[in-house]
């Protein structure tokens, strides 16, 4: 959770736990009775938003919200500082800048306007941030030549959720109040989502959004871990790429 929204909710009363991991959850009479691998915990209503990490090596406490995310990871690095002059320069009125491409990139300078934050899909295998922090570079070399002496300082790494079509999705399954596929956009869709959705186990809500209780759709055979054919995938949009640039 970004540290602003996780210091409003502990101003609002509520108890933030990181650490712990659910094992596994199940309605029963008066709430839900939620399994984790330090004890349990009883609940009137369950709200779940794990997105891009409802599945990892151990498995998912939801198999079914995991079979409809495709997991990717996303990678992003900051250069040293480079002045506000450089970057006003580069980044004409500070706007934040995505390419077209089907291998996207996507930068901006920082909000204390000194560096620029670089990011993309510079590996559809697992890899680390300092091991596609080399790549990312060359990206962003290639669209300003300028940077090709510039110094890397930090480099990092998380997951992003796909849907199957391509929206995000709000709705109750089970029981179960869910938020996710945030395509990519989660920063600012997952608090637009997270307070949408959050309205109803409270009551609150009045209205349905364009975005609730959407058909939710998921491939057979497809169990929420895309790892052995997203290599694939990542090649070929690259070669798609490299063709509309030969062509232009």
């Amino acid at each position: 959770m970004p540290r602003g929204p996780a210091a409003a909710a502990e101003r609002a009363g509520a108890r933030l736990v990181d650490g712990v991991r659910v094992r596994g959850i199940q309605e029963g009479p008066g709430g839900f009775r939620i399994a984790t691998d330090r004890g349990e915990i009883l609940a009137d209503a369950v709200l779940v938003t794990t997105n891009g990490y409802s599945l990892d090596k151990r498995g998912t406490a939801l198999p079914w919200l995991a079979r409809r995310l495709v997991p990717l990871n996303s990678y992003i690095i900051a250069t040293e500082e480079l002045g506000e002059a450089v970057i006003d320069r580069l980044f004409p009125g500070r706007r934040m800048i995505s390419d077209s491409k089907r291998v996207l990139n996507y930068f901006r300078p920082s909000p204390d306007g000194k560096r620029v934050l670089w990011g993309g899909r510079a590996s559809f295998r697992a890899a680390t941030a300092a091991e596609t922090a080399p790549a990312l570079h060359a990206y962003m070399t290639a669209c300003f030549p300028e940077l090709k002496d510039t110094k890397i300082t930090h480099a990092w790494t998380g997951h992003v959720a796909f849907t199957f079509d391509h929206l995000p999705h709000i709705g109750k399954e089970r029981g179960i109040h869910y938020a996710a596929g945030c395509q990519g956009s989660g920063v600012a869709m997952a608090t637009w989502l997270g307070h949408n959705v959050a309205l109803k186990p409270a009551g609150a809500a009045n209205a349905r959004s364009a975005l609730d209780g959407l058909p939710f759709p998921t491939r057979p055979f497809y169990s929420g871990n895309p790892n052995w054919v997203l290599p694939f995938i990542g090649e070929w949009y690259k070669l798609r790429d490299r063709i509309d640039r030969m062509a232009a």
